[in-house]
């Protein structure tokens, strides 16, 4: 019997993902520390138990969540963490952001998604860094850091790309396809041949646009299909 490679913790109260996230970590040869549906069940294993990497669901039942635990997580050490999340609010990633996770996978995911998001986060955690969650963006003085969780979508204009965030939007000289393929595959979808989305920031969708808030996205018929499963799928 092969030995695991990485004891992953798996924290979510849903039933059917938790299982299908177990039986993902095991086909791939992680070993499970254990799984917690609550924020003192995780308490109580993270105590008990070897973790060398948790997967946190932010949306726990009960008056403590995903993002309470990861701040338990801080306050004992440097074991990554990685948030599960669906449609996130401003107001969820407002606090999610000082916890540091080594990523999100967004759902419903499949064992790809979390294969690359473990794997990512292992690699960065051995080598004592923190893997990417930002972007760094030019503001007419320099580059300012700006999270990813912070992008609302990017939007190219010929030889120049609009990166719109939550504050403002930052203007680059750079092709949309190279600016891609610096943000996490899981959270953003390109609508149209000029127009990458955040997923999280998806507030209403139809087969032919998105929408931001107010803002209204097309999404070019090429895409129509991937863009209709996906939104489908996180239903």
């Amino acid at each position: 019997m092969n030995t695991p490679t990485a004891h992953i913790l798996i924290v979510e109260d849903e039933p059917i993902i938790a299982g299908f996230i177990r039986k993902t970590l095991l086909s791939l040869g992680y070993g499970v520390a254990g799984h917690a549906r609550s924020h003192r069940e995780a308490v109580e294993l993270l105590a008990t138990v070897q973790v060398d990497l948790a997967l946190v669901d932010i949306a726990l039942g009960g008056k403590k969540d995903g993002i309470d635990v990861a701040h338990h997580m801080r306050s004992l050490g440097d074991t990554p963490f990685i948030f599960l999340t669906s449609y996130a609010d401003p107001q969820t990633i407002d606090r999610a952001k000082p916890t540091r996770p080594a990523g999100y996978v967004v759902k419903p995911f499949n064992a790809s998604d979390l294969y690359s998001s473990i794997e990512l986060a292992l690699s960065a955690s051995q080598q004592g860094v923190e893997p990417a969650a930002a972007l760094f963006l030019p503001d007419g003085f320099g580059k300012v850091r700006v999270e990813f969780a912070d992008v609302l979508f990017i939007e190219s204009r010929r030889m120049y790309l609009d990166v719109h965030t939550t504050g403002r939007v930052y203007t680059q000289r750079i092709a949309l396809s190279k600016f891609t393929e610096s943000l996490p595959a899981q959270q953003f979808m390109r609508l149209h041949r000029s127009i990458v989305v955040n997923l999280q920031h998806i507030t209403r969708w139809n087969r032919t646009s998105v929408w931001i808030g107010d803002r209204e996205l097309p999404v070019g018929r090429t895409y129509q299909t991937e863009v209709f499963q996906t939104l489908r799928g996180r239903e």
